[in-house]
């Protein structure tokens, strides 16, 4: 009797199923959080991407304003292009420069050095300027001298599901320098 109960117990699967959806759905739910967390700020990455691509075409269209008569209004408008989200850095030509961070637009920089031409070089957001150079003269890195405006956008980027390891609370940004003259 006790010999049939146990195999009785044995081949009783009733109940299995369960018991493995109990055990894998919150691994399962780990992993779709992630997911939707890296694609939410894939998302952000993109729109931010977008959003500096609207300026700089602005900016290019428009890049018979980069000198210190019109410097600041070009860099006022490309301000305005960006989303009010996003914070924003315009310098023109390495003169007037223009930077919203939160709402609040500070002004710097000095209007009369748009109207000459540089060689300017890029390196993780850091812009250097250099000499004051005749316009189309060839530059030490190649390219030749220009007008050029910088735009550096950024925006904070909160996971939806928290801090899970995939996706940390951080500030994504993007940039763009481009030759207007």
């Amino acid at each position: 009797m006790i010999e049939r109960l146990i195999n009785g117990l044995h081949s009783d699967e009733r109940g299995t199923a369960g018991v493995e959806f109990a055990l894998l759905s919150p691994i399962l739910l780990f992993i779709l959080a992630g997911t939707i967390d890296f694609g939410l700020m894939i998302y952000t990455s993109g729109g931010l991407d977008k959003s500096v691509a609207e300026v700089t075409n602005y900016a290019i269209v428009h890049g018979s304003s980069a000198s210190s008569a019109g410097g600041a209004a070009l860099a006022a408008k490309l301000l305005a292009i960006a989303p009010a989200a996003v914070d924003i850095s315009v310098v023109v030509n390495g003169g007037p420069q223009l930077t919203r961070i939160n709402g609040a637009v500070t002004t710097a920089g000095t209007v009369s050095t748009a109207d000459v031409c540089h060689c300017p070089t890029s390196s993780n957001g850091t812009v250097t300027w250099g000499g004051a150079l005749t316009c189309g003269a060839a530059c030490s890195g190649g390219g030749v001298a220009g007008k050029f405006v910088y735009i550096a956008e950024s925006v904070p980027y909160s996971p939806l599901f928290g801090d899970y390891g995939f996706v940390k609370n951080h500030s994504l940004f993007a940039s763009s320098l481009v030759q207007v003259q």
